[in-house]
């Protein structure tokens, strides 16, 4: 049986996430079996450098680019041969053609109900999906709650930029591309995780992918010891 996309749509400007018909198996999380072309001369072709589980969601994947998405650019994203839980595959090379900022089919109505306990310790937020806000499949701004809420917030913090009315909000990255010396960056990065009151701790790992780049993992915990998916940032240097 093949497995079918559902959705592929930009949540930051290094995440691309897909979601798919069914549950996946562990074999999809194989940056191997994806990868993103541009289709204009707006920017180039970036490179698979992970791929994360999404919180609540088995039937999705998040994939982290090298380099970040143009504005208004279009893209093929190609899935080749992604197993699902039950044993399907993606058929031949399956690709889908999306715009930055802008899903190319409206996302599936398969929305996590969250808890009252969970709405009240991480709250409920409509969802930006990088360029805008994301729309529901009835045409209403979607919304968010319980963990992959919190999760959304931190990452739009540690990945942004800092804010005109709020200039501490974010570690501010882009002053240490080019610097020779990213390893700084990680104290800010867990200094930004641990103002947001949903965070309980967190652990920054730095990894050098080359001479020329960083990546730091952020791990968080948040109340209630929920554990997250790790986020990534990296930078050139």
């Amino acid at each position: 049986m093949d497995l079918h996309v559902v959705s592929v749509f930009a949540t930051q400007p290094r995440r691309v996430r897909i979601m798919f018909a069914s549950a996946l198996a562990v074999g999809a999380y194989n940056p191997a079996l994806y990868s993103i072309t541009s289709l204009d001369a707006v920017s180039s072709s970036p490179s698979i450098r992970a791929v994360y589980g999404i919180a609540g969601q088995s039937s999705g994947v998040e994939l982290v680019l090298s380099s970040e998405l143009a504005p208004g650019g279009a893209y093929t994203v190609t899935a080749v041969g992604v197993p699902a839980a039950n044993g399907d595959t993606t058929p031949g090379g399956t690709a889908v053609n999306m715009r930055y900022g802008v899903p190319t089919k409206a996302p599936a109505n398969s929305e996590i109900l969250v808890s009252n306990n969970d709405a009240i310790l991480f709250g409920i937020d409509i969802v930006w999906a990088g360029q805008d806000f994301e729309e529901g499949v009835d045409g209403d701004l979607a919304d968010q709650g319980g963990i992959a809420n919190a999760e959304s917030a931190l990452s739009q913090r540690l990945l942004g930029s800092p804010l005109p009315y709020a200039p501490g909000y974010s570690p501010n990255s882009r002053e240490f591309v080019d610097s020779n010396d990213a390893t700084p960056l990680g104290a800010r990065l867990k200094q930004q995780a641990l103002r947001d009151a949903r965070v309980k701790s967190v652990t920054v790992t730095a990894q050098a992918d080359d001479s020329t780049s960083t990546t730091f993992l952020v791990t968080p915990v948040f109340v209630g010891n929920r554990s997250a998916q790790p986020i990534s940032i990296t930078v050139d240097s």
